[in-house]
């Protein structure tokens, strides 16, 4: 453009400048007219922090990778916010807490599932403390109600374990020595 004669008698123009302000295409002027020509695989930046490995597509334009923001936990919503990686607590979702012994499983506020234990309880205390082992509920050790007193009747109440009557006040208990007399019992101990 603007073509005018030099000092040397040549004539001279201004170049077009052709920049279409696109990284992505070559731009030249051909025969008068601007032309941008895709530059596919060529790295350019897209502008969004949230991506990365940009690159020109076949089209022109500059397209990257979304950066893949997951912590592998069900309880936060996970999101990149400026290049960086956030992740917010989702309480009251439902969730697994991997634990075959709880149920209701949901986050909390913190970001964390948990579940409510299962109780192991059949009622009879006689059969001992049950537990949940892998998602089923187990008998516990059977109480052992003798008190080692021959004196006392040792017996097991499904509802209030282990419990103890005396012996009628003259049972004998003895202890197998008849040198030390002959042993009885009295309001549940045994005497000499």
């Amino acid at each position: 453009t603007q073509d005018t004669c030099n000092t040397d008698g040549k004539c001279v123009g201004t170049p077009v400048v052709c920049d279409d302000g696109n990284a992505c295409t070559a731009d030249a002027c051909v025969d008068g007219q601007c032309v941008a020509t895709p530059t596919p695989g060529a790295l350019c930046t897209d502008g969004d922090a949230c991506t990365t490995q940009d690159t020109c597509n076949t089209d022109g334009k500059c397209v990257g990778t979304p950066v893949v923001c997951d912590d592998g936990n069900a309880c936060t919503a996970d999101a990149c916010v400026d290049g960086q990686c956030v992740s917010r607590p989702t309480p009251d979702v439902q969730c697994s807490d991997g634990d075959a012994c709880t149920t209701q499983d949901t986050c909390n506020t913190d970001g964390v599932c948990a579940g409510t234990p299962v109780v192991c309880d059949d009622g009879n205390a006689c059969n001992g403390d049950e537990i949940c082992q892998q998602g089923q509920c187990t008998a516990g050790t059977p109480l052992t109600c003798d008190d080692l007193n021959p004196c006392t009747k040792d017996f097991c109440d499904p509802q209030l374990g282990c419990q103890r009557t005396p012996e009628p006040d003259g049972t004998s208990c003895a202890d197998g020595n008849a040198c030390n007399g002959d042993e009885i019992c009295q309001q549940g101990q045994c005497t000499a």
